[in-house]
């Protein structure tokens, strides 16, 4: 029996349950959440610091803005049925996750633009429905800047007869390239903006999207991821249709987007512009921006200066303009759409507009208290 008993017993203790391996384990876990919840407790704490140091930033651009004061002085009213005056901030600076404030670079997406309405000098229904005819080429040409690398526009694309059939059956302007003709990038995009090129969209869209179906698809993310809420495209020219529409409100947000990239304030600024020789043009093509083929204006005074803009035209839009100026070293958007002339060909309603309210526009500043 105490044999029988004894073998028993270390037959049970060679077979007893080990609680070593999970021993090991539950301290490896309970190791790893404590881990975990420092981690995020480090995250948290940089959050907050994060939001400390945008929120001083924010309260120094209020302080900056309200040592300047803006009067729009206007002599009467307006021709256009629908306009807003933005003034450009600080704010137009990307917020980084580095945790200091550092000019966007091209093609990064802004945070929401809190200190828009804050910045809005004048308006007159700016929320109101409009079509914005060839300001569309604003949003246009800023996803091909965005989407096509800077060392292809020395490439070139071949003008086609499907690309001439689309815009001339709807009446869209062009900027004088033949079909058969071979064009740089570079030059297609100044095509697009100057003379507000319809020919260039179309070779540049397919290129950069595939199909122009694919590209409007482009625009249409981009404008949300702006902040256009009150927009929409059928088409990248600015061809009317009911599908395209927008209102001054998101016209000025888009140019305010767009100027933060060097490439696109140069092409807008630019009044004309030669193109390379091609196999169609041998000495090039000039190019002239619609907006300074105006007549003559005084785009410049001794305290300021109209930098640049983007004209647009339909029947049903009427004349729209969205441009850019300064003003005792304030920048300002003006957005202004739906001027009805009574002949177009006589009338430049848009760009009186723009006139007048750059001779109205006065700044001051307030001392800044340390």
């Amino acid at each position: 029996m105490m044999s029988m008993a004894k073998g028993y017993y270390f037959s049970f203790s060679r077979n007893r349950w080990d609680p070593t391996p999970l021993i090991v384990i539950v301290v490896i876990v309970a190791l790893a959440a404590s881990a975990y919840a420092w981690f995020r407790a480090d995250d948290a704490r940089a959050a907050e610091n994060q939001e400390r140091i945008v929120a001083v930033a924010l309260q120094g651009l209020r302080d900056e803005a309200a040592s300047v004061a803006v009067a729009v002085d206007l002599p009467g009213e307006l021709h256009s049925e629908s306009y807003l005056l933005l003034q450009r901030s600080d704010y137009n600076r990307k917020f980084e996750e580095k945790g200091d404030w550092a000019d966007a670079t091209p093609g990064a997406a802004p945070g929401v633009d809190d200190f828009m309405h804050e910045r809005v000098r004048m308006t007159k229904e700016p929320n109101e429905k409009v079509y914005p005819a060839s300001m569309t080429k604003m949003l246009t040409a800023l996803i091909l800047i965005e989407n096509i690398p800077s060392g292809d526009y020395d490439k070139t694309l071949d003008i086609t007869r499907d690309d001439m059939d689309y815009l001339y059956n709807d009446g869209a302007s062009v900027a004088g390239f033949e079909i058969g003709e071979t064009v740089s990038i570079r030059d297609l995009m100044y095509g697009l903006m100057l003379p507000s090129g319809a020919e260039c969209v179309a070779a540049l869209t397919k290129y950069s999207a595939g199909s122009i179906e694919e590209f409007v698809g482009l625009m249409n993310e981009k404008a949300a991821e702006i902040g256009m809420t009150d927009s929409r495209f059928s088409n990248p020219v600015g061809l009317h249709d009911e599908d395209t529409y927008t209102t001054v409100s998101d016209m000025a947000l888009l140019l305010d987007y767009a100027m933060r990239d060097e490439r696109f304030a140069k092409i807008l600024s630019t009044q004309q512009y030669t193109v390379a020789p091609t196999n169609k043009h041998s000495d090039g093509l000039e190019l002239k921006s619609t907006f300074y083929q105006q007549g003559e204006i005084v785009l410049k005074d001794e305290s300021g200066e109209i930098l640049g803009g983007k004209t647009g035209y339909t029947s049903d839009a009427g004349q729209c303009l969205a441009s850019y100026m300064e003003r005792d070293g304030e920048r300002f958007i003006l957005v202004t759409a739906a001027a009805k002339p009574e002949d177009f060909h006589e009338e430049a309603l848009h760009i009186d507009d723009m006139l007048t309210v750059f001779g109205a526009l006065r700044v001051t500043r307030a001392a800044i208290e340390s």
